[in-house]
């Protein structure tokens, strides 16, 4: 069914059945065919310690037989990743928190002394928090690519070249690169 009303919002589908596989299986197949946006994952840190619904989820997502510590593996990295991404991010938010105080007490007058010292920590403050947001997204990238693990270790190589050309692409041959580095001091 459309969702006209809501063209924005993702719909999600959850894969049901708690600790009882038969039921987890009939839930991800019945889901797979129904054209969800996306499938929530949910609980991964509580699958880590948990051998036999960990190697139930393995068997569900691949037909790789690895030992469910390496599965525990896999899991730990990728929400390694995702937390230090988070972390990452509620830093910036904080750091750009303080620019926008330490911005207002800019004074308008250009000729009061203290003007130029307001404007250096605050220029100071936003290097800082951009940096720490580029941080974050780099570990997002970095999450969705080792995620390929989970699926084996060729789509892992696939996942880490992609990654690193996706990074590099934006970091160093974007437009938006081109444009903040025009007429800039050498």
């Amino acid at each position: 069914e459309e969702r006209s009303y809501k063209p924005s919002q993702a719909l999600f589908g959850v894969v049901q059945g708690a600790q009882y596989e038969d039921l987890r299986r009939h839930a991800a197949r019945g889901l797979a065919g129904l054209g969800f946006d996306g499938f929530g994952i949910g609980g991964a840190l509580a699958l880590v310690g948990n051998t036999e619904r960990l190697l139930g989820l393995a068997e569900d997502l691949t037909l790789d037989r690895a030992p469910a510590i390496v599965w525990e593996m896999k899991i730990v990295l990728v929400m390694g990743f995702v937390t230090l991404a988070f972390l990452n991010f509620v830093w910036a938010h904080r750091l750009f928190g303080y620019c926008a105080i330490v911005m207002a007490a800019v004074p308008n007058d250009p000729d009061d002394p203290s003007a130029m010292d307001r404007a250096s920590q605050a220029a100071a403050l936003n290097i800082s928090a951009a940096r720490s947001f580029n941080r974050g997204l780099r570990n997002v990238y970095f999450a969705l690519g080792s995620m390929t693990w989970l699926l084996g270790a060729v789509p892992l190589m696939i996942g880490v070249v992609l990654t690193v050309g996706v990074l590099f692409r934006r970091e160093f041959a974007s437009h938006s690169r081109e444009v903040l580095m025009r007429n800039t001091p050498k």
